[in-house]
């Protein structure tokens, strides 16, 4: 009797140490459940004309409790990797984003447009991981500029002598057609074809020159730069107003010269609900 009565205060005093946490795991299960609760589908123009796929996961969303809203907890977007970079954009940089893709590539995708019905068992799991992405920003003397892949300084008719600084401190001056800056998300894409570093992860950003000159004057010792997240640059362009800036490769108007680049508070999350790994994400991508 009495190694029975001390076998169940063991187990007793088992179940008081293990509660918290099994009363926690429920907890971020009801958390999930109660944050993925609205949707929206993000369709790319190519694709507005096929209803059959959209209306399938309409149906299946709002079977599974998911209402149809314009400030969605989770979007939906039916496209290629640029109608995923219009989409985080036109949600200001901010929300939760699934890719299903029907572009070419789909670097980001987590399924193709063929593959509905497995999105939809997949969902009904409700067994949701997220990777977390932010933005960078381009600072003039009056406006701010957000990009999710990358920012560029560059021109096409003129040679620029652009001014780098890191945290205040000159890092050089050079000669070059212009400066890419890139976040790891976007490094996949114009700075990959630079030469730069693909990077995984959200840690830092990537500085790529666009054709520094090199010659008997002139020798830049930096081609690309991984910078820490904390890392602010200072770009001043010393010599002409005749270049461009496009953010995501869209214009940005400026008549300054001088511009403050760093990574952004804006942050989004790409939403995978099958095993993820970024490494077999580049393979798929870059490897025959």
């Amino acid at each position: 009797l009495i190694i029975l009565l001390l076998q169940f205060q063991y187990c007793c005093s088992y179940f008081y140490l293990l509660w918290p946490l099994i009363w926690y795991n429920d907890f971020i299960k009801i958390e999930s459940e109660k944050v993925m609760k609205t949707y929206s589908i993000y369709i790319s123009k190519l694709f507005i004309g096929r209803t059959e796929e959209v209306e399938k996961i309409k149906s299946a969303l709002n079977y599974l409790g998911y209402k149809e809203s314009n400030e969605p907890d989770l979007v939906i977007v039916i496209g290629g990797d640029g109608s995923l970079l219009h989409a985080i954009r036109d949600y200001d940089y901010s929300g939760n984003f699934l890719l299903i893709n029907a572009g070419t590539l789909g670097h980001y995708a987590e399924y193709e447009i063929d593959e509905i019905d497995l999105f939809i068992d997949d969902i009904k799991s409700g067994n949701m991981s997220f990777e977390k992405h932010r933005a960078i920003e381009l600072i003039d003397d009056k406006q701010v500029w957000y990009a999710v892949n990358d920012i560029m300084i560059g021109s096409a008719i003129k040679t620029l002598h652009i001014e780098v600084r890191i945290n205040g401190k000159m890092l050089f001056i050079t000669p070059a057609s212009g400066i890419l800056l890139s976040t790891p998300f976007g490094s996949s894409g114009y700075a990959h074809s630079l030469g730069g570093s693909l990077m995984t992860g959200d840690s830092g950003y990537e500085l790529n020159m666009l054709a520094p000159l090199h010659n008997a004057k002139y020798h830049s010792f930096i081609s690309s730069l991984i910078l820490n997240d904390e890392d602010i640059l200072d770009v001043n362009i010393h010599n002409t107003r005749l270049f461009e800036i496009a953010c995501d490769m869209n214009t940005c108007k400026s008549k300054s010269l001088s511009f403050k680049i760093k990574k952004s508070s804006k942050e989004f999350n790409l939403v995978h609900l099958k095993p993820f790994d970024e490494y077999s994400r580049l393979k798929k991508s870059f490897a025959n």
